[in-house]
């Protein structure tokens, strides 16, 4: 995941959930302004509404639940300000750990991609290295058919140099083999990761 994705998945829920919660607010108030002052001709008084000992149901307390406080429509706005927070919480939760999950499986396999990169590198020089030994062994057949040797002293320093030669490859036919070793044991210690589930 890119980090303009990760910030689009972290801030795009952030910033519905603060539209959501000032628009609530503010239709709130508004809603709660205008029932004030449409109530304020009918009662008759032109201040604000004051609760008195014989108009309060419970005495010595003013009651914060009253209409003039909250009516069911703003109840039901404040009812949805905390879902939606609540909501907006668990998705940035959520995200972060989705995130996280991501971020590491790639960084994981990025170090296996790299270890296993390595061992190819390794194979690639197996192969260049035997595929020399093979023109090498290649031009002797060539060069003992196109000028072949028929003297018994001549003959016999072809066959020592060939011997040599031989030997010579065995050695590094025995390093391809140690190098396809290496590399299959880079494979092996460097598993491709399982998908991530996030």
């Amino acid at each position: 995941m890119t980090l303009p994705a990760a910030l689009s998945n972290v801030l795009v829920p952030l910033v519905a959930g603060l539209i959501v919660g000032f628009g609530s607010g503010v239709a709130t108030g508004v809603l709660a302004t205008l029932r004030w002052v449409t109530r304020r001709p009918a009662q008759g008084n032109s201040a604000v509404p004051i609760y008195t000992d014989e108009t309060n149901p419970t005495p010595g307390k003013t009651p914060w639940r009253g209409h003039e406080h909250f009516s069911k429509l703003g109840w039901t706005f404040v009812v949805l300000g905390l879902l939606g927070l609540l909501m907006g919480s668990w998705s940035l939760y959520q995200n972060n750990k989705t995130a996280d999950c991501v971020a590491q499986f790639i960084e994981t396999t990025a170090a296996t991609n790299q270890a296993r990169g390595e061992a190819g590198d390794l194979d690639r020089q197996a192969i260049r290295q035997q595929r020399s030994i093979t023109r090498e062994l290649n031009q002797e057949f060539i060069n003992a058919i196109a000028t072949p040797v028929t003297d018994p002293a001549a003959l016999e320093a072809r066959r020592v140099e060939f011997l040599t030669k031989a030997r010579d490859w065995d050695a590094r036919l025995a390093e391809v083999d140690r190098i396809d070793r290496d590399a299959e044991a880079r494979r092996q210690q460097n598993p491709l990761p399982d998908p991530p589930r996030c």
